[in-house]
């Protein structure tokens, strides 16, 4: 991303991320992304040598950015439940800030872009063995600690991408404040049963 204050540099990244995470790398042609970006085709590959790096591109400036709120949520949690809540809340409020970041995670969990491995060595491997870490006190031990934790992240992606519907079928997205209140007391219900909260 050497170009990056560039516009045409700009446009092409901006287009390329929200086609990535609406229709994943496998579905996206460069055609596609120069099309959405204003651009001619072969600016692509002069501003990023290709689908293939571009791609790469966007998956490390959302690793930077969760590594950012990540460093947030690190300086203010503490090793017990209430640390736990502070973190689902940070992280619903920063995929709310960042839509297209929890679109990409879920293409990824979908096997889009299986091939590009180095995504997940160095972005989603590193950042979930950081939170097991951080969190590793706070949950019941009776609990696969993993597993709990790929439940809270999977349920804020597809809240975030999806949104959830009201009891009569209507779909609720997350621009709507009271799906979010309601989904945010959802994951706050998790957390209690994952950490043997009672009350």
């Amino acid at each position: 991303m050497s170009r990056r204050g560039d516009p045409a540099h700009q446009s092409v990244f901006n287009a390329a991320e929200h086609l990535f995470a609406d229709l994943g790398y496998d579905q996206t042609s460069v055609q596609l992304i120069a099309d959405a970006a204003g651009v001619p085709v072969e600016t692509v590959g002069e501003e990023f040598g290709g689908k293939r790096q571009l791609y790469l591109d966007v998956m490390e400036n959302v690793r930077l950015e969760g590594e950012k709120a990540f460093a947030k949520v690190v300086e203010n949690y503490t090793p017990d439940a209430g640390g736990i809540h502070y973190l689902v809340d940070a992280t619903l409020d920063h995929f709310l800030r960042r839509p297209q970041d929890a679109g990409l995670w879920l293409q990824r969990r979908l096997q889009d872009a299986a091939d590009l491995t180095e995504v997940d060595q160095r972005g989603s491997g590193p950042q979930l063995a950081r939170v097991l870490t951080l969190t590793r006190s706070a949950f019941r031990q009776d609990l696969d600690q993993g597993l709990v934790l790929q439940d809270l992240f999977w349920s804020v992606h597809d809240f975030v991408r999806g949104g959830i519907f009201d009891d009569a079928g209507e779909r609720m997205g997350p621009e709507d404040p009271e799906a979010v209140d309601r989904f945010r007391r959802h994951l706050h219900r998790m957390v209690s049963l994952y950490t043997g909260e009672t009350g």
